[in-house]
């Protein structure tokens, strides 16, 4: 399991590119760096990252197995 940024960036690129591609078919843009949060996310941009978030783990979920 990867425990830091540079982990992440040394690890699986088949997932990484399942996670951002699934992220941004669902209406998050994903770049493929870091991510930054934002405080200027409403209720509703909220709502559709965690569905988008929550088909991006079955994604790489699916891969994994």
């Amino acid at each position: 399991q990867p425990l830091d940024y540079r982990m992440v960036q040394n690890g699986d690129e088949q997932a990484g590119k399942a996670w951002n591609d699934t992220l941004r078919a669902n209406g998050v843009f994903k770049s493929p760096g870091k991510t930054y949060p934002s405080l200027i996310l409403s209720e509703e941009d909220l709502a559709i990252t965690q569905a988008a978030i929550t088909k991006a783990a079955q994604a790489v979920a699916d891969i994994k197995s």
